[in-house]
């Protein structure tokens, strides 16, 4: 028993301060400084990369010297305490990654507005419930993405980035050029006239994206085919999707999948920050509640094992005493 209270004292102790360190200490930076886009940092850096390296410092030099306490030494000398350090990184490199996740989904305001045209570019907000919205699916603009991935390039997905223009009520754009003012009498109809002319340039777009993932190593003619494959049924799911039935609307972050919504736009429209809203499918009161109970648990399991494969090695009683 004595040996496992100084196990838990002097390694396990180290390894829980650092793993709920590096998660809470890091996750309130990102809720006040990369959420608020104070500093603004792509989804990458902080999803990602971020959790990747900022454990591997005090692991490296609080927790392997603990190696000295242990023995775990092998006949040809090697020390399997490396072997302890390298799981402990990956039982807190799960979580880590997680709990980001929760927090891109969880943390933010939400902002109801009666209209898109009342949102502030200003003072944008994270989550929208927009009471009157048209989805003009006409005018969308498309862009396809090809990205090859995975260990020696084995994967090959490709993409569809779709921004729909967000408006009010269902006019086309098309009227633009037959509105020179907001007092136009030569309008087709009573109900233009009585709408702001900037009401047709859109104050910001849906995304909505699709993507199929294959395997790279295929002749250049399959990959083809199976890309004009996806283009056709993309538009077709497009055509078909209603898209409507959100619950709410995600502003999108600085993201890769944001830079290509972007691009896409800029094909027909100049707009230099154009407002890109990811629909939400589920109810904004349990949003990232997936990704908060998978955080827990990978987080209580990773513990778990590491302090089981702690208990059965012994301690080096001459370093105890010194």
């Amino acid at each position: 028993m004595d040996n496992l209270l100084y196990k838990l004292k002097f390694i396990y102790s180290r390894y829980l301060i650092i793993a709920l360190g590096s998660i809470i200490g890091f996750s309130l930076l990102n809720i006040y400084f990369f959420q608020t886009q104070l500093i603004p940092l792509e989804d990458f850096f902080y999803e990602f990369l971020m959790p990747l390296l900022l454990p591997v410092i005090p692991l490296i030099f609080w927790l392997r010297p603990c190696r000295k306490l242990l023995k775990l030494e092998q006949k040809n000398g090697r020390d399997l305490f490396n072997l302890y350090v390298l799981l402990a990184y990956f039982a807190i490199l799960f979580p880590f990654f997680l709990s980001q996740k929760y927090i891109r989904d969880a943390v933010g305001k939400l902002t109801k507005l009666p209209s898109i045209n009342q949102i502030d570019k200003t003072h944008l907000t994270k989550f929208y419930h927009i009471s009157h919205i048209y989805l003009d699916k006409a005018h969308s603009n498309i862009r396809f993405v090809s990205k090859i991935s995975g260990k020696n390039n084995a994967n090959l997905t490709f993409t569809a980035y779709v921004a729909v223009p967000i408006y009010e009520y269902p006019i086309p754009p098309p009227l633009w050029a037959s509105l020179p003012t907001r007092e136009s009498t030569h309008s087709d109809g009573p109900l233009l006239s009585n709408i702001p002319l900037n009401y047709f340039v859109p104050k910001a777009w849906l995304g909505w994206q699709r993507s199929l993932r294959i395997r790279n190593r295929q002749p250049d003619a399959v990959k083809d085919s199976v890309f004009r494959s996806f283009i056709k049924e993309t538009y077709l799911n497009f055509k078909n999707d209603k898209i409507y039935g959100f619950d709410y609307l995600q502003k999108a972050g600085l993201s890769k999948e944001n830079e290509n919504f972007n691009l896409g736009i800029r094909n027909v429209y100049y707009a230099k920050k154009p407002i890109i809203l990811i629909p939400k499918y589920n109810l904004f009161e349990k949003r990232g509640d997936v990704y908060l109970l998978c955080t827990i648990l990978s987080f209580c399991i990773g513990s778990i094992i590491w302090f089981l494969i702690l208990i059965p090695v012994k301690l080096k009683e001459d370093k105890l005493a010194s």
